[in-house]
């Protein structure tokens, strides 16, 4: 998940998709040792143990607090949720090829 993807999911997620989120990371992440991607210098045990005491699911949660949530761990949203992944341009095959010249000023 990048930045900003997060900051457009975090202007309409709800406090129960963003439980059911982190209910699901909490049992996907293998490696919580692993380099956080809010923040280098953490690990995500660390991102996880800030993050999950700013949360609560009856109160009303502060949009970076979301960000950073689903920056964080957007890997486990419900699929509704989701930002549809483009797909990549084919590469084009150039027509037309040319040598370069030698000039005099070179």
């Amino acid at each position: 998940m990048n930045k900003r993807n997060a900051q457009k999911i975090a202007e309409y997620i709800t406090n129960e998709q963003l439980a059911e989120m982190c209910a699901a990371a909490r049992r996907g992440v293998t490696d919580w040792t692993a380099q956080s991607s809010v923040n280098k210098q953490i690990t995500k045990g660390v991102a996880w143990n800030i993050l999950g005491a700013a949360f609560d699911p009856c109160k009303d949660v502060h949009i970076l607090a979301k960000v950073n949530m689903i920056w964080e761990f957007g890997d486990f949203l419900p699929l509704e949720l989701m930002p549809i992944k483009k797909e990549p341009l084919p590469q084009v095959k150039p027509h037309f090829h040319q040598e370069p010249d030698d000039f005099d000023w070179l």
